[in-house]
C-alpha cells in the first residue's frame, strides 16, 4: 500500500543528576514497574548484582553513578528503549491497529534523505510562517468551529518564527466537509503522477486522528478522496512520522485535511510539526494507495 510509520518515545535519562533521595524513591518504585516493562524481577535483581560487582571491582569507572540503583535504572531504561524501538513493526495484542497491519516500520536514512532532497509542494509545510494573531499559519485554513476543534501556534523548536500547529479536538469532525477542517490546498497536481505524503507529529493524551486527501479539478469540484490516508498512532508525547504514496487520477489540486476518526477520544491533542507532499516514483514493486470516487 505504501503507508509507513516511525515512532520514537523520549527515554533519555541523566543518571548523574539523580541525588540520593530521588534514587531511594526510584529504587522503591522500580521493582514493581519493571514487570510491566517486560522485564522480570529476577532479571532486574541480576542486573543489580552484576552492577554491584562491577562497581566494587572498578570504582573509578563508575563514579558518576551515585548508587547501584542509578546504574540499574539506566540499564533497565536502555532495555526498555530497545524494546520500544524493536517493537515498532509488531501488531498490538488487541484493539484498533495503527496503521494497518504490515504498514508500520522503521524509516531508513535513505528514505529520509530522499524525502528532504525533494521539494515540499505544501507552502509553509513546517508552519514557520504564522502571523501574530492569525487563526492559522500562512497557507492553511483553520477549523470552522472552535468549539469542535482549534489550532494554536507554539514554538517547541527553539528558534524564532519556527512554529508548530497545536491542534485540539473537543468533538468529532470526522464527517465534516473539508472546508470546515484544518486544511491546506496544493495546486498544480498532474494526473498519473505519484505523490508522497509525509507527516511528522506528536500525539498527546493517547490521541489518534487522521489526515485525508481530497482531489479537486480545476473548477474546485471534488472528484476523489483518500480517506484516513494517514492515521496517527495513539500515545502520550509520542513522536512519530508517517508516509503514504498516492497516484493522482486528475489534473487539479489536492486538499490535505486533519480530522478526528472513529477511534478518537475527546479531548484529543496533536502537535503537527511538519506536513510534506513530494512528487516521487513507485519503487521495488510498490503500489500507491487508491482513491475513492466521490458520489
Amino acid at each position: 500500500m505504501g503507508a509507513h510509520c516511525r515512532v520514537d518515545r523520549p527515554g533519555d535519562m541523566d543518571c548523574s543528576a539523580l541525588n540520593s533521595a530521588s534514587m531511594a524513591q526510584c529504587a522503591a518504585k522500580l521493582p514493581s514497574l519493571v514487570p510491566a516493562m517486560g522485564i522480570s524481577r529476577l532479571t532486574y535483581s541480576k542486573i543489580r548484582v552484576a552492577m554491584k560487582v562491577l562497581i566494587s571491582k572498578y570504582p573509578n569507572r563508575f563514579q558518576f553513578f551515585p548508587s547501584v540503583y542509578a546504574m540499574a535504572i539506566c540499564v533497565v531504561a536502555s532495555l526498555v528503549t530497545l524494546v520500544l524501538l524493536t517493537a515498532c513493526g509488531k501488531r498490538p495484542a488487541d484493539g484498533p491497529e495503527y496503521p494497518l497491519p504490515g504498514h508500520m516500520q522503521l524509516v531508513s536514512l535513505e528514505v529520509m534523505n530522499r524525502m528532504y532532497a525533494s521539494t515540499n509542494l505544501i507552502p509553509n509545510g513546517d508552519f514557520s510562517e504564522w502571523p501574530s494573531g492569525a487563526p492559522a499559519p500562512d497557507g492553511f485554513r483553520p477549523p470552522a468551529n472552535r468549539d469542535i476543534s482549534r489550532v494554536l501556534p507554539i514554538e517547541p523548536r527553539g528558534g524564532p518564527g519556527r512554529h508548530s500547529a497545536d491542534q485540539w479536538w473537543y468533538e468529532s469532525d470526522q464527517n465534516a466537509p473539508y472546508q470546515d477542517l484544518f486544511h491546506t490546498v496544493v495546486p498544480g497536481i498532474q494526473a498519473g503522477r505519484v505523490y508522497e505524503m509525509y507527516v511528522h507529529c506528536i500525539s498527546l493524551y493517547d490521541a489518534t486522528v487522521s489526515l485525508s486527501i481530497v482531489a479537486l479539478d480545476h473548477a474546485g469540484t471534488a472528484l476523489g478522496v483518500w480517506p484516513d490516508l494517514i492515521v496517527v498512532t495513539p500515545g502520550d508525547v509520542l513522536h512519530q512520522e508517517h508516509f503514504a504514496k498516492i497516484q493522482a487520477t486528475h489534473n487539479g489540486s489536492l486538499v490535505i485535511a486533519a480530522h478526528s476518526n472513529a477511534n478518537t477520544k475527546f479531548r484529543a491533542r496533536i502537535n503537527w510539526l511538519e506536513w510534506r507532499l513530494m512528487e516521487t516514483e513507485l519503487e521495488n514493486g510498490e503500489t500507491a494507495v487508491r482513491s475513492t470516487a466521490m458520489n
